[in-house]
């Protein structure tokens, strides 16, 4: 059975996803990442509480993770670190199709380019909310762990807050995940080049945020990179959940329709 033409690139590229390369970057080191990212949290979670900065979330307090929510506090607290990762894939995906010419000879099977990049981003996209989902079940698996260590009641991790609560956390992770990758391949396409895309993209949401952020406080209120921090951690002293998606949601949509714009136009043999 054939599938619907609008669905065509997604299946392409779920089986160009298929490489030992790109399933080990995802399935493999993002789940991995989420094991040493809570492992760390836990080690370093305070007994007592210490104010955070504006822009800032609380740091992880022992006490508190023995709530329903301490379960996925690590996972919750580390998941823009996993965002940025999804961002580097996306970038290096969406660059590399053009630096190698292989968007070029997709077009020559289905010429309409923003069907064909849309599908494939949309492709990646699954693969890495799948990953996602192994990262968390990981992260849990790696709190129970160092819960014991630590002498962390676990408890409240069995009840259906709990449950409710690693939803909450994923749904997150999952939202700031797709804005990284978003602007991961609008970033690519406008550029073109893998070395400089990511030279740029992980100089802005790396260290230059954040640099910035601490000469100029409305930086968390408008900036991409920290307002998608904001959205995986649940909000932050500086600016809640509800305004770091919208105007999160605001920022990625108009760089995607500026790359979008760009690969109507511009000559992919450039």
């Amino acid at each position: 059975m054939k599938a619907p033409a609008a669905l065509r690139p997604v299946r392409a590229q779920l089986l160009v996803l298929r490489r030992p390369a790109v399933l080990g970057s995802l399935l493999g080191l993002l789940p991995a990442l989420a094991v040493v990212a809570t492992s760390i949290s836990f080690a370093t979670a305070d007994a007592f509480a210490v104010p955070p900065e504006p822009g800032e979330r609380p740091e992880l307090l022992l006490s508190a993770l023995a709530r329903p929510d301490g379960m996925t506090a690590g996972f919750a607290a580390t998941s823009s670190l996993l965002g940025m990762l999804v961002l580097v894939l996306f970038l290096a995906l969406t660059a590399g199709e053009h630096g190698r010419g292989t968007l070029r000879m997709l077009l020559t099977r289905e010429p309409r380019r923003l069907r064909l990049v849309g599908g494939q981003v949309l492709a990646v996209l699954l693969l890495t909310w799948a990953a996602l989902i192994l990262a968390l079940v990981a992260s849990i698996a790696a709190a129970f762990v160092a819960a014991g260590l630590r002498d962390v009641p676990t408890e409240a991790w069995t009840s259906a807050d709990a449950l409710r609560a690693a939803g909450t956390d994923y749904l997150r992770a999952a939202g700031a995940a797709a804005g990284y990758g978003l602007i991961g391949s609008a970033l690519g396409t406008l550029v073109r080049s893998v070395p400089v895309g990511l030279g740029i993209g992980v100089t802005w949401f790396g260290p230059l945020e954040h640099l910035l952020q601490e000469a100029w406080t409305g930086a968390s209120r408008w900036f991409p990179g920290l307002l998608m921090e904001s959205v995986s951690a649940g909000g932050t002293t500086a600016s809640g959940l509800a305004r770091s998606a919208t105007v999160g949601a605001a920022l990625v949509a108009g760089i995607v329709l500026v790359a979008a714009a760009d690969l109507r136009r511009r000559d992919v043999l450039s």
